[in-house]
């Protein structure tokens, strides 16, 4: 992080072009399907395809969020909403609750990075 910041010290965000941002939500769908498919067969996972759909999702905006992306704070956004849900429907409220904490955290990444490709397009 130290590198891809600024001389104000502010993140240096990266505009996501659409054909990525389409490969990448592909190959998290496609990985979803192998690893729910896997772990619906194979194991005895209350939620196999939810939980491997949120997975691989996650690891799509881990890797957007490490390339600077700003849309992979929407991205956050939208699993995190989904695990609230998930962790509420198998009664795990303080979980559900850690996670709607990080849909907060997650909407304010999201601003704080579109104030600065404001100021660096300024």
């Amino acid at each position: 992080w130290a590198r891809g910041k600024r001389d104000e010290g502010e993140v240096r965000v990266v505009p996501l072009p659409p054909i990525r941002a389409a490969k990448g939500l592909a190959l998290g769908a496609l990985c979803a399907g192998a690893i729910g498919w896997f772990t619906h067969h194979y194991t005895d996972a209350a939620l196999p395809w939810m939980d491997s759909a949120l997975s691989s999702f996650s690891l799509v905006a881990q890797y957007w969020t490490a390339r600077r992306h700003a849309a992979s704070w929407l991205l956050w956004i939208a699993v995190d909403i989904f695990y609230v849900g998930m962790f509420a429907f198998k009664g795990l409220w303080l979980t559900a609750g850690l996670y709607a904490a990080m849909i907060g955290l997650a909407v304010l990444g999201y601003w704080r990075w579109r104030q600065a490709m404001r100021r660096s397009a300024a």
